[in-house]
């Protein structure tokens, strides 16, 4: 048991590989509308992977401790790595190229919006306390700090969430109904502070060891940027444009072991895997 316990804390601890870098960006772009398409990719990231494997594992006869760790994988495709800015013509976002767009060259309507870091997929570790099952009810806390290369700062992020079985009143006792409510808080230096509330609702299938289920959930997301462009302090808001997500995943249980995963389709697609151990 401690040379898990270990390995978890091992792979909790490693960096999450993606550079948010803003060092050329100008007050003036900062300030204009086009910020925001510019900088939503952070939010929608990130909301994304924090509510990604909520609840993973089905309840559990007896109350239960476990600690775990879930590692979601966000792949950043191209609509997320540009903006159309004119009919037909698409700047990069802070994940997209690193070739600036110029439209208007040499006129006096000559525009440019900046270049991005070419930010292919990012990774993201969150280690979990799990308790439960009392009364129906379920509780988890999450807590996590990791380096980004960049010049935004380091992420923290720590939160929690509450689920009830309502299945448990009606229905066999192999279906399940879950209702959750989670709330997390995240920042990044001094740059990116971030709200996230996150309601879920679950629906599967437990047949022996392994379960299957849908999701169906609503984020509501509070988050900005603040930064000094140019010598002068600019505040983005980045709140997820797209708060609705739906997916579904599998569990396989063992006495002292559970592993577990998960597929966001929605964009933007993530991709969970996880494990817990506990008693």
């Amino acid at each position: 048991m401690r040379g898990v316990l270990l390995t978890i804390l091992m792979i909790a601890s490693f960096q999450l590989r993606a550079q948010f870098s803003v060092e050329n960006i100008s007050y003036d772009f900062a300030t204009s509308e086009d910020a925001t398409s510019y900088f939503q990719p952070i939010g929608q990231s990130y909301s994304a992977m924090l509510h990604s494997g909520i609840f993973p594992r089905y309840s559990e006869k007896g109350f239960h401790i476990k600690i775990g760790l879930h590692v979601s994988r966000l792949s950043l495709y191209s609509n997320l790595k540009s903006f159309e800015v004119e009919s037909g013509t698409y700047a990069p976002t802070i994940v997209g190229s690193t070739e600036p767009l110029v439209i208007n060259a040499d006129t006096q309507d000559e525009k440019t919006y900046p270049a991005g870091n070419d930010i292919n997929e990012i990774i993201l570790g969150a280690p979990e306390l799990y308790i439960g099952t009392l009364l129906g009810t379920d509780f988890y806390g999450r807590y996590g700090q990791l380096g980004l290369d960049g010049n935004l700062g380091d992420l923290v992020f720590y939160g929690g969430g509450i689920r009830h079985d309502f299945g448990r009143y009606f229905l066999p006792e192999y279906v399940k109904w879950y209702l959750s409510y989670n709330y997390h808080e995240l920042s990044i230096g001094e740059s990116v502070s971030s709200v996230n509330q996150y309601g879920l609702t679950q629906l599967g299938v437990k047949l022996n060891r392994i379960g299957f289920y849908g999701l169906f959930g609503y984020e509501l997301n509070d988050m900005n940027l603040t930064h000094d462009f140019d010598n002068q302090s600019a505040t983005i808001d980045l709140d997820d444009a797209k708060p609705f997500r739906y997916g579904g995943g599998f569990n396989l249980s063992f006495k002292y072991i559970e592993l577990y995963g998960e597929y966001n389709i929605n964009d933007p697609v993530a991709l969970l895997v996880g494990f817990s151990v506990g008693i």
